[in-house]
């Protein structure tokens, strides 16, 4: 018996990896799997040595421990600590039961392609996915595909001024693995245009948002080297027309799996990096059954193994990573944290969601090469974000819509007025002209004039001279007012 039902990625309704079967023989699944054909490569090590423990192993192979094990593996993480309180080993050796419990594993693995990039052929990095991360994987995707509930509700809102407080942790955070110091409500002030940046921190901040805000108009582009140099140029200035601003960190910048940049710092090993992760963005030497949320992970880790990016590593990580699952069909991905979720998982802050601490994960996938206790957390922990950003969305719809309908309290307002004030409840920076209200209504200009104006008379909208002419935006307390209305 080989993999089974495999399902591609031609679908949001699909499920977006593979069924394999613990009794699978080994086999090849493309360049990122490991055939394991001969006595050599099932007693190799997880850091690819031979073991020396071919006899030892030998008595493992078919005992009843090891395949009560691989059972236990296929639906959810096994951990080494725990093997003899999990099954009966009959008296053989723990350590042999492990290590022919990882080669069985390994034969029905992924590996993970950024370590062609940066590690030695041998010691690739792999994970399964267990019953349990299939699950996880399919409950994300349910929330965060186009057209989800979710999604209908960041679209509605959608403007350069949605933010959330997990967006704005997230662009943080990385900021932070970048070298800059940011404050959240600085970051906050700027992003919702109450004043101008003023420091390096807040223009990397400012324009990240818009990059990120206007993946729309880039959904087209191919995934290659020129659309992650055209971010990064956009990313360091200050307008088309400056020069750079100077990206020189304030303090060291850092990975946030804990890594040793300056040991990857090469030019060599950043353009291989470079090269991975846009290989693996295009599906690439990567087999087509990854769920594209894993497949993103992996475009991520690009950037937090090699400085590949200078001033703004992370930044550039977290936009490659969140365009290219934009255009896999999630755009809700854009609000998800992933450093921030590290950085929480690291002080505990997730109480019952955590199965594993975040130095246990670690340590698991340095020891065995083995990032299936990791992925699997990590992924649960993103389930809750997401979550956690439905509730968020769901709880601010239902103010907005207490709003909307204080709009059909206010009266002697038409049906034009109507729906520009409705618009202005879910958008709150939308501009409205004179001449763009005109011509979206086929009224003459004296009526498009009055319109607003009214609007702006009875302390709905205000007023700003844009040039020679009029703009209107909404009143700051715009929902308050509404939803006062008598």
């Amino acid at each position: 018996m080989g993999t089974i039902a495999l399902k591609h990625r031609c679908g949001h309704d699909e499920l977006h990896f593979a069924v394999l079967r613990t009794d699978s023989p080994p086999s090849s699944k493309g360049s990122d799997s490991m055939h394991v054909d001969d006595d050599a490569s099932i007693n190799r090590s997880a850091h690819g040595k031979t073991s020396g423990n071919t006899e030892r192993l030998s008595h493992c192979r078919n005992c009843d421990a090891v395949d009560a094990l691989m059972r236990m593996a296929w639906k959810h993480p096994v951990c080494r600590d725990h093997l003899e309180d999990m099954v009966d080993l009959g008296g053989l050796d723990p350590q042999s039961v492990w290590e022919e419990l990882i080669a069985r594993r390994r034969s029905i693995a992924y590996f993970n392609p950024f370590a062609n990039a940066v590690f030695k052929e041998e010691s690739r990095s792999w994970h399964t996915v267990p019953e349990s991360l299939q699950l996880t994987l399919r409950n994300i995707a349910e929330l965060t595909r186009s057209g989800s509930a979710l999604d209908v509700l960041a679209s509605e809102r959608e403007g350069k001024r949605f933010i959330t407080q997990q967006y704005l942790e997230e662009m943080i955070a990385n900021l932070r693995f970048d070298g800059y110091h940011a404050e959240y409500e600085n970051i906050r002030a700027v992003l919702l245009e109450e004043r101008p940046p003023i420091s390096t921190s807040e223009t990397l901040a400012l324009n990240f948002h818009r990059i990120m805000m206007g993946f729309s108009r880039l959904e087209d582009r191919s995934f290659d080297e020129d659309l992650l140099r055209d971010f990064y140029e956009r990313l360091t200035r200050v307008d088309p027309l400056n020069d750079p601003i100077d990206t020189t960190p304030e303090f060291k910048p850092s990975s946030p799996l804990g890594l040793d940049f300056e040991k990857q710092g090469i030019e060599e090993i950043r353009k291989r990096a470079l090269g991975s992760a846009i290989k693996t963005a295009n599906w690439q030497e990567i087999e087509e059954t990854r769920h594209p949320i894993m497949v993103s992970m992996l475009v991520n880790c690009q950037f937090w193994h090699v400085p590949i990016f200078e001033g703004c590593n992370n930044l550039m990580g977290c936009l490659a990573s969140r365009f290219f699952l934009y255009r896999e069909g999630y755009p809700v991905f854009r609000f998800i944290p992933k450093i921030r979720i590290l950085e929480k998982w690291k002080l505990g802050l997730y109480s019952e969601e955590a199965e594993t601490t975040f130095i246990d994960a670690l340590e698991t996938a340095y020891r065995d090469l083995d990032w299936t206790v990791y992925y699997d957390t990590f992924m649960k922990l993103m389930l809750e974000e997401a979550r956690t950003l439905d509730h968020a969305l769901s709880i601010r719809s239902n103010i907005d819509e207490q709003a909307i309908e204080g709009i059909r309290r206010v009266p002697y307002l038409n049906y034009r007025q109507t729906e520009v004030v409705k618009e202005a409840v879910l958008v709150p920076e939308r501009e409205f002209l004179i001449a763009e209200h005109q011509r979206r209504y086929e009224v003459v200009y004296s009526t498009a004039r009055a319109d607003l104006e009214h609007l702006a008379n009875i302390g709905l909208f205000t007023r700003r001279i844009k040039g020679a002419a009029y703009s209107y935006r909404a009143e700051a307390d715009l929902k308050s007012i509404l939803i006062a209305q008598p």
